[in-house]
């Protein structure tokens, strides 16, 4: 997988395809954190975030996040709240990403001992959730249960680790075949537009030797 994403990702910048091009740094960068490369996540990420608040891509949101746990991961979770802040302020379409953040923050606040935060943080990510009438994810109902447990209350925390538990699991398992499904698409991506490629230098042979024959 990691083979094929560099392929990707070298494809889609040989052929300017900026856009696509993060996709699939992204993807390597989500790879990097489920292997426990959190130093390779964040280069990557910083790259991506770069190009993404450049060109005002939605994407910035979901990169941030993903450099938030690569952060934690790093055992630099203060730099990862300060940062994740930063990227709820300033991304553009924050209601696309707003709850990857928001997850993000809050879970960078707990590994950071701050309690308050952290549970204000993860509530505002239950609030979107339900909102959007998304399914539970088990990520969020392991930091709320962490919070609560902390704090004492017992009985909320196991209601929360069991509402935790009985929402599909995003582990490594389903997150690689989430990477596997994305990194089938960007294959097809470049398959396309290398055949744009060709028959753009077919019409353009064409167009040379008609312009000989006239």
């Amino acid at each position: 997988g990691r083979v094929q994403l560099e392929q990707a990702l070298t494809s889609f910048t040989q052929l300017g395809l900026a856009g696509r091009a993060r996709e699939a740094r992204h993807n390597l960068a989500c790879l990097a954190n489920l292997q426990g490369r959190h130093d390779a996540a964040l280069a990557m990420s910083d790259i991506s975030s770069a190009e993404a608040l450049r060109c005002g891509d939605w994407m910035h949101a979901h990169i941030e996040a993903t450099a938030c746990d690569a952060l934690v991961g790093l055992g630099r979770a203060d730099e990862a709240v300060q940062r994740v802040r930063r990227a709820i302020e300033e991304t553009p379409g924050k209601d696309r990403g707003d709850y990857d953040l928001r997850l993000a923050l809050g879970r960078a606040e707990l590994a950071d001992g701050r309690l308050d935060e952290a549970e204000a943080s993860l509530r505002h990510a239950l609030g979107l959730l339900e909102r959007g009438g998304r399914p539970d994810d088990p990520l969020l109902f392991e930091a709320l249960a962490e919070v609560l447990r902390r704090r004492g209350n017992t009985a909320d925390a196991d209601t929360a680790a069991a509402r935790g538990r009985a929402a599909p699991q995003p582990g490594r398992s389903s997150s690689e075949e989430t990477l596997r499904w994305r990194l089938k698409a960007l294959q097809a991506g470049v398959e396309l537009q290398a055949v744009r490629l060709r028959y753009g230098r077919i019409a353009a042979e064409r167009a040379r030797l008609s312009a000989q024959l006239e």
